[in-house]
C-alpha cells in the first residue's frame, strides 16, 4: 500500500500489493499511478480535504469518487508506499450490471475531467483514446446513432449465457462483451460532447441582460433576459458545451483538452443585474461565466458613456461583486475607470491594472486572472502592460474563436449585440469570422444604397 501522510504524520494507507511495479516505477508517486477504491484515511484528513463527492455516484454518473479524493489527497499530503499494507476484495459484478455502468462511467469521467482539467488528456488517454481499437472500432461505431447499443444488447445474453459454460474462459467471448461496453462507454463520451475533444474556445461578450430598447445609445449593448435565455438553449441545442474560466485557463496554460465546441461567456461591466441572471439562469443550468468589473468609479453607473447621452445605468456595487463567485462567476478585471489604456502613459496604465487588482482583492476575492480592454481598444504597449501586470490573459473584440496560435493578451472574442437574434446568431456563433465579413458588406452595401438614391434624390 502507500502511506498517504501529512509532513510529519501519517494521514492513512492505500492498498496496492504490487511492490514489483512500484519498484520499477521509481520516483514520487503521483495522481495517475493512485487509481484505486482500496484506501484507508484517517479521518481528520478525510473531512480536511472534504470526503467523497457524492455527485460521482448519482443516478446518472458512476465511479471516480475514489479519484477525485486521490487528487484532492495529493495536492496536500505527502505519499509513500507501505509493503506491510494489505486489503483483500472480492467484487463480482454481472454483464448487465457492467453494461449499464458504461455510459455512467462516461458521465463520471466528464464530472472529473470538468472538476480537475488539468487531467483532461491523459484521463481519456487513460481510458484508452489513442488506441487504435478506439480510434479504428470504437470511435467510428460510436458515430452511427443506437450501433453501439444494438452491440451491447447482443452482448450482454451471450456473456450471461456463457458464464455459465465452459465459454467462460473464452478470450472471444470476453473480448466481444468488453468491446461492446467500451462502444457503449465512447458512444456516451460523444454525446456528453467530449469524444473527439475540441481544441478551440468560442468567447461570447455580452454586456447588460436587459432591455434597453428605449436608449438609442446604448441598446444594442443590452440583451433583453427572454433573447439571452434564447441564445443560452441555441447553444445547447446546436451541440455547444459552456466551460468556466477555470478550465479555459488550463487551456491557454497548454495543459488541458475541451470539450468539442467550447463556449466561454463573459460579460464587461457588471451591470447591476449581473447577479440576478447569475442565480436564477446560469447557475441552475450549471454554466460558469467571467465577468470583468470597473473597479473604482464612485457613481457605480457607467459614466464613460454619458458623454453619448441617455440615462445612467446601474452597475453592481461592491459587495453585490463579491456576490457573484457564489453563483460560479468569476471575477476579472476592466480597469478602475474604464478609460482607453491606449490613451494613458506608462503610470496611468499600471495605476489602472495594479489599481483594479487592489480593489478586487480589498472585496476579498481571488487575484484576478482575466482582462478585459475597455473599449476593446489595445495595441503594443497597453498589451505589454497587462503582460507585465501578470494577468494570464486579456481579452479584445475581434471577431473569432480562441485556439492554440492565439495572442494569449489580445484573445478574439464574438461581442453579442440586441439584434444578434435567429439566423444572425446562430451564423455569428458557428462562423464568426464569415459573419464579420459579411457583416461589413452588408453595411457598406447600405452605405452606397444611402448615397446613391441621395444623388437621384437631389438630397447627396
Amino acid at each position: 500500500g502507500d502511506v498517504l501522510r501529512d509532513p510529519g504524520s501519517p494521514a492513512g494507507f492505500m492498498s496496492d500489493s504490487n511492490e514489483a511495479w512500484l519498484k520499477r516505477r521509481g520516483g514520487p508517486l503521483t495522481l495517475f499511478d493512485v487509481w484505486t477504491g482500496q484506501l484507508s484515511v484517517r479521518s481528520t484528513v478525510f473531512r480536511a480535504v472534504g470526503g467523497f463527492d457524492e455527485g460521482y455516484t448519482s443516478e446518472t454518473a458512476f465511479a471516480n469518487e475514489d479519484a477525485d479524493l486521490g487528487i484532492r489527497l495529493l495536492a496536500r499530503y505527502d505519499v509513500r508506499h507501505n509493503p506491510a499494507a494489505i486489503s483483500y476484495q472480492r467484487y463480482v459484478v454481472s454483464p448487465r450490471e457492467l453494461i449499464r455502468r458504461a455510459p455512467m462511467r462516461a458521465a463520471g469521467d466528464v464530472r472529473l475531467a470538468c472538476k480537475h482539467p488539468e487531467i483532461i488528456r491523459r484521463l481519456f488517454e487513460a481510458r484508452g483514446a489513442t488506441r487504435w481499437s478506439t480510434r479504428f472500432v470504437f470511435g467510428p461505431v460510436s458515430a452511427v446513432p443506437l450501433l453501439a447499443r444494438l452491440w451491447a444488447a447482443l452482448a450482454t445474453p451471450i456473456a450471461t449465457a456463457g458464464l455459465k459454460t465452459p465459454l467462460r474462459s473464452s478470450r472471444t467471448l470476453s473480448r466481444f462483451f468488453l468491446g461492446a461496453r467500451a462502444a457503449l462507454y465512447w458512444s456516451e463520451l460523444r454525446r456528453l460532447g467530449w469524444y473527439p475533444l475540441g481544441e478551440r474556445v468560442l468567447v461570447l461578450g455580452y454586456h447588460a441582460v436587459q432591455d434597453w430598447s428605449d436608449d438609442a445609445a446604448l441598446r444594442r449593448y443590452a440583451v433583453p433576459r427572454w433573447l439571452f435565455v434564447e441564445h443560452l438553449d441555441s447553444l445547447s441545442r446546436r451541440g455547444f458545451h459552456f466551460i468556466g474560466a477555470e478550465m479555459f485557463a488550463h487551456y491557454l496554460a497548454g495543459n488541458a483538452a475541451l470539450p468539442r465546441r467550447a463556449v466561454l461567456l463573459t460579460f464587461d461591466d457588471c451591470y447591476a443585474d449581473l447577479v440576478e441572471v447569475a442565480r436564477d439562469i446560469l447557475r441552475p443550468r450549471n454554466i460558469e461565466a467571467l465577468a470583468f468589473a470597473v473597479t473604482a468609479l464612485g457613481s457605480t453607473t457607467n459614466e464613460w458613456d454619458r458623454a453619448g447621452g441617455g440615462p445612467p445605468r446601474e452597475l453592481l456595487k461592491p459587495e453585490q461583486v463579491r456576490q457573484l463567485e457564489a453563483f460560479g462567476v468569476e471575477v476579472g478585471s476592466h480597469s478602475r475607470t474604464h478609460r482607453s489604456l491606449v490613451t494613458l502613459n506608462d503610470e496611468e496604465r499600471r495605476g489602472e491594472l495594479e489599481g483594479s487588482m487592489a480593489d478586487l482583492a480589498a472585496l476579498g476575492l481571488r487575484r484576478p486572472r482575466f482582462f478585459a480592454y475597455p473599449f476593446g481598444d489595445v495595441d503594443e504597449r497597453s498589451r505589454e502592460s497587462v503582460r507585465e501586470a501578470a494577468f494570464t490573459a486579456a481579452f479584445g473584440i475581434r471577431d473569432g474563436c480562441v485556439d492554440r496560435r492565439s495572442d494569449r493578451f489580445n484573445l478574439p472574442r464574438v461581442i453579442v449585440h440586441a439584434t444578434d437574434r435567429g439566423w444572425r446568431f446562430r451564423l455569428r456563433t458557428a462562423a464568426p469570422l464569415l459573419f464579420e465579413r459579411l457583416d461589413i458588406a452588408q453595411a457598406e452595401l447600405r452605405g452606397r444604397l444611402r448615397r446613391f438614391f441621395a444623388a437621384l434624390t437631389g438630397k447627396g
